[in-house]
């Protein structure tokens, strides 16, 4: 190499190292600079995931050495239609690591981290929400990634889908204040369970009748599926109800093929609730258009405690 090339390798490397020295200083300053309770970046960029709120306290609760029976994964229809106090008082301990629009792909890193702590292995609950399989699971990168507990989960999210505004929160994450929050979970009960107690009051408009999964999602279930058959835990997939809506039933019919081609009609175990009729009062048992107030979750719960107590696949953990 001669003298002309090494001088352009040396200046591009110190520009490189100036641009990172740049990048680390900026996301030191936005990160840690708190103005009226909130970090910096949260005004640079308003869109900004929030630190705090129910996956901060969730990622927190959650106890490895802890023998759960029940383990819910899924997105905000699992953090807020599993009640443990329900669960609790049929005898069943239940973990809820539901998180906001939690794609497949998140739901994959938490079972291969949370649940490969516990010794026993519980029952697994995969909520199914039809919406959430379309998504491309950004939101709920940023949301677990900046609010997980342990860094190395962190990390492993980001690794399962890199990206620039992935590496940004990650960075936000690792220059984080200690002991700081942006957001609290005002509604959060315990065990990652977040209760609502308003009813539906708005006019539902019709739904598309067309279903495309998002192909990261078919590998996030296939990971899930893989990794349950391989530590022998026993699982079991669950759509909650949802009130009744124009198009709704052939919309939630494509995801259910789609979900079917995937694990396969034969390995499928599928407690489908989407379509259950709660009567002319059927308002009185939701929040809004997508989730279940506490009266819709203590019926369901019962219902689907009932369905898995007559397929004999809830089991207490051993003492």
């Amino acid at each position: 190499m001669d003298n002309n090339h090494k001088k352009i390798v040396l200046k591009t490397l110190f520009f490189a190292a100036l641009l990172g020295f740049f990048y680390l200083a900026t996301a030191f300053v936005l990160s840690r600079t708190i103005v009226k309770g909130r970090r910096l970046m949260a005004y640079v960029n308003p869109m900004a995931v929030r630190l705090g709120g129910q996956e901060h306290k969730m990622t927190r609760e959650f106890n490895g050495n802890a023998k759960y029976d029940v383990f819910v994964l899924g997105s905000s229809h699992a953090y807020r239609g599993y009640d443990p106090r329900v669960f609790k008082s049929y005898g069943y301990e239940l973990f809820n690591a539901g998180s906001s629009a939690q794609h497949p792909l998140i739901s994959a890193v938490l079972l291969s981290n949370m649940a490969e702590q516990l010794e026993h292995k519980p029952l697994v609950i995969i909520d199914v929400y039809d919406r959430i399989l379309e998504m491309d699971g950004d939101e709920s990168v940023g949301r677990v990634m900046l609010n997980s507990a342990d860094i190395g989960m962190a990390c492993e999210i980001f690794c399962a889908k890199p990206n620039i505004v992935a590496f940004n929160t990650l960075v936000g994450r690792w220059l984080l204040p200690d002991d700081f929050i942006e957001v609290e979970a005002k509604d959060y009960v315990g065990s990652g369970y977040c209760m609502r107690t308003d009813s539906l009051d708005e006019v539902l408009p019709p739904l598309k009748e067309t279903f495309t999964m998002d192909d990261r999602a078919k590998g996030g279930i296939v990971d899930m599926v893989a990794w349950l058959k391989e530590n022998h835990c026993p699982f079991v997939f669950v759509s909650h109800p949802m009130p009744p809506r124009q198009g709704r039933e052939t919309y939630h019919e494509f995801a259910v093929k789609e979900l079917e081609s995937i694990v396969g009609t034969e390995q499928l175990v599928y407690l489908d609730f989407n379509n259950f009729d709660f009567g002319p009062q059927w308002r009185a048992y939701f929040g809004d258009a997508a989730h279940l107030n506490q009266a819709g979750v203590d019926l369901f719960n019962d219902m689907l405690i009932d369905s898995l107590e007559s397929r004999g696949m809830l089991r207490k953990a051993p003492m």
